[in-house]
């Protein structure tokens, strides 16, 4: 089994593909970045790995409370298990 018989949003690297060289903007993005950062991304976007969003920068934008306060209450609910 495949990751993506258990999320059917997961597309595949072809797809992904087609999706950025169908996209002037994106398919500059992509190219600016060097060889390394391009497998990551898409490696992280076909399910082969995952995002590491413990990371300080990922985690201060997803949690921060300016931009939805509920985000990282629901977070500290869950992990103390209270409601």
């Amino acid at each position: 089994m495949k990751l993506a018989d258990y999320f059917p949003g997961i597309r595949s690297r072809q797809e992904i593909l087609n999706h950025i060289y169908s996209h002037q903007n994106l398919t500059a993005l992509f190219l600016s970045w060097n060889q390394k950062d391009q497998e990551t991304f898409l490696d992280c976007c076909t399910g082969i790995r995952g995002v590491k969003v413990l990371y300080a920068g990922v985690f201060k934008e997803i949690f921060n409370p300016e931009y939805a306060p509920e985000r990282l209450e629901s977070l500290l609910s869950l992990l103390f298990q209270k409601r």
